[in-house]
Parts: C-alpha cells; sequence; structure tokens
C-alpha cells in the first residue's frame, strides 16, 4: 500500500471532481468535505497493513480528530484476549506511536490506541468513504493469508460439532457481503454463504469443506507471525490444544443425537425407511466395509477392546479358564 505524507488539505468535491475520481464510492460525496492527498508517497510495511486491515474489517476503527486532518487506530478486546491485542500493538509500533494501554475494570475490557496520524487519515478515507466502515473489492483484493487470519481471529468462530467456521460481519450490508463472497471464490476458491440471524444481521458461514480449506489457508500465518495461543482455540481441530473441547462437543453431539432418537415419530420413521431400503442399506455397508483403511480401522478398534475389556474383567476370565481345565481335565479322564 502507498501511503502519502505531505500536508493533507480539505476539499469539497464537486460534480467535475467526482467524475474523474479513481473511487468508485466518490460520486456519493458530492457537496462533502474530503482529504486531497499530495504526490509524494511512502509504501506502509506489508506485514503492519496487513494486521491493519485485517483489524479494520474486524474489531478496529479508526476515529478522526476534530480538525479533521488526521486519524488514530483504536480496538479493544475482553482480558482473556490481552496476549493477542498486545500482539497486535507490538507489530503495529513499526509504523504507529501508541498510548498507555487502558482497561475497563467493570466491563472487564483492555483496549488500545495509536496517536493521531496523518497516514491513517488517508486508511480512514478508504474505509470510512461516507463516515460509515465499508468493505470494496480494492480493500479485499489486497488481503492475504496475515489479513484474512487477523479479520477471522477478530469476528470468526468455529463450530466443534459441525466443523463449520462463521465471521460475524455485522457492520456491512448485503452488497458488501456479496463482494466478501465473491472475494473468496475468485481469489481462494472457497465457497462461503451470506446468512442472516433473528435480528435481520449478515454474516459469512462456511460449511466444513470450505472451513477445512480456509483454515489450512490461514494456519500458518499462526505459526509464522506467533499469533498468541489463546486465539488458537478458533482454528477447531487443525490443532491439537483442542482435544477437550472436541471432546465436549462429541458429547453434547450424542446427547442431542439420542434424546432425539427417542421420540417414538422418530423411531417409527426410521424403522420403516429400513424396512424399505435395507437391501440398499446391507450393499452399502458391505461396500463400505471393504475399504482397507476401514478394515484397517476396524482391526485396530477391535485390538484395543481387547486388550480394554481383559484389563476390566481379568478376575471374571481367569475364573472361567479354571472352570475350563477342570472340565477338560474330567472330560479326557472318562475317555
Amino acid at each position: 500500500m502507498k501511503v502519502k505524507l505531505e500536508k493533507i488539505n480539505v476539499e469539497v468535491i464537486t460534480q467535475k471532481k467526482a467524475v474523474h475520481s479513481q473511487w468508485s464510492s466518490m460520486d456519493k460525496m458530492i457537496g462533502q468535505k474530503v482529504i486531497i492527498i499530495p504526490p509524494e508517497e511512502k509504501n506502509m510495511n506489508d506485514e503492519v497493513k496487513q494486521i491493519l486491515f485485517g483489524s479494520l474489517l474486524g474489531d478496529g476503527c479508526l476515529p478522526k480528530d476534530n480538525v479533521i486532518t488526521s486519524a488514530r487506530f483504536s480496538e479493544r478486546h475482553c482480558l482473556k484476549q490481552k496476549e493477542y491485542l498486545l500482539w497486535k500493538k507490538n507489530l503495529l509500533k513499526k509504523e504507529l506511536v501508541f498510548e498507555n494501554i487502558y482497561y475497563d475494570k467493570n466491563k472487564k475490557i483492555i483496549g488500545i490506541r495509536s496517536r493521531f496520524s496523518k497516514e491513517l487519515m488517508i486508511i480512514r478515507t478508504i474505509f470510512y468513504p461516507n463516515g460509515k466502515k465499508v468493505v470494496s473489492w480494492d480493500i479485499l483484493n489486497q488481503l492475504t493469508p496475515l489479513g484474512f487470519a487477523v479479520w477471522y481471529c477478530d469476528d470468526g468462530t468455529y463450530g466443534y460439532q459441525s466443523r463449520f467456521c462463521r465471521i460475524f460481519t455485522y457492520s456491512f450490508n448485503h452488497k458488501e457481503h456479496i463482494l466478501i463472497q465473491k472475494c473468496f471464490k475468485e481469489k481462494w476458491n472457497i465457497n462461503c454463504q451470506v446468512c442472516i440471524d433473528s435480528r435481520k444481521q449478515y454474516y459469512i458461514h462456511l460449511d466444513s469443506i470450505n472451513a477445512k480449506r480456509f483454515l489450512k489457508l490461514i494456519k500458518p500465518s499462526f505459526e509464522r507471525y506467533n499469533i498468541p495461543k489463546c486465539m488458537w482455540y478458533k482454528l477447531g481441530h487443525f490443532w491439537t490444544g483442542n482435544k477437550e473441547r472436541i471432546e465436549l462437543a462429541k458429547k453434547k453431539h450424542r446427547k442431542s443425537h439420542n434424546l432425539w432418537y427417542q421420540q417414538p415419530e422418530v423411531r417409527e420413521k426410521k424403522r420403516l425407511y429400513y424396512q424399505r431400503n435395507l437391501d440398499k442399506i446391507l450393499k452399502q455397508r458391505k461396500k463400505y466395509c471393504q475399504k482397507p483403511e476401514v478394515r484397517e480401522r476396524r482391526r485396530k478398534y477391535m485390538r484395543e477392546y481387547s486388550k480394554d475389556y481383559q484389563r476390566k474383567n481379568r478376575d471374571k476370565i481367569n475364573k472361567y479358564k479354571r472352570e475350563w481345565r477342570k472340565r477338560r481335565k474330567t472330560i479326557l479322564r472318562t475317555k
């Protein structure tokens, strides 16, 4: 990204300037004050840019000062994610100057904010063209896996039962969600769905197959840039530290599954389905069981099961063996 550093002036947009502008949203800003940027340029560190863009799409914001010549970066998280927020601050220090960390003990929130900067005002014109946060193709096209990883850490969640991912992009409208959907498909070959919740707010949903692709894409960024472990739980099945969470999700799924099938109507439907499609089910089962990986898995399971059974019922098995030997001796004597 190119950030321009010379003096920044404020100018009112006219119809003529809107036509010749490079920004697609400029025609909606006729009569409003905007930033006029001089030609001299300076390149921003790509790592800083990705963290900044990912944060602004997520929980970060760029409030402006009263004179409309500079802005500052601000973000808040819960106390559990303190390490993650400090990680962001340490990386953004390469380009920005930060004030002291602030706490809200009542709400259990920690926050960071930078000093007002003219460079950030330029970025604000991209993200807040009309004073409200937007997402455009220019922003999405510049995102790398690191930018997506930061965005996911801010607004994403992982469903351990169904293995889905969701990004709660509540601040964007339906058209912007379609743009995000297009970016995922064209840039990374990931199919995502635009969903709406009960509050009529839109969000991005990735099913288990596409969530797997997405997590494979961003996981190297977690490792390479040392994203704190407090955020690794969002990687779901791709992180070994989530074993307890996965087991709890399995238990919950079994409980809900059992409760569902205990209903008499559901059991009756299941019985009728098996009666109608018995031959088809048996053929599918036989075909599945003949796969080498399935056979190996069954052998492994049976070995573990037999060991576990022998350990738990050792006294019972020894008693049965003694009785069997006595019977065998009596049979041999009679012969």
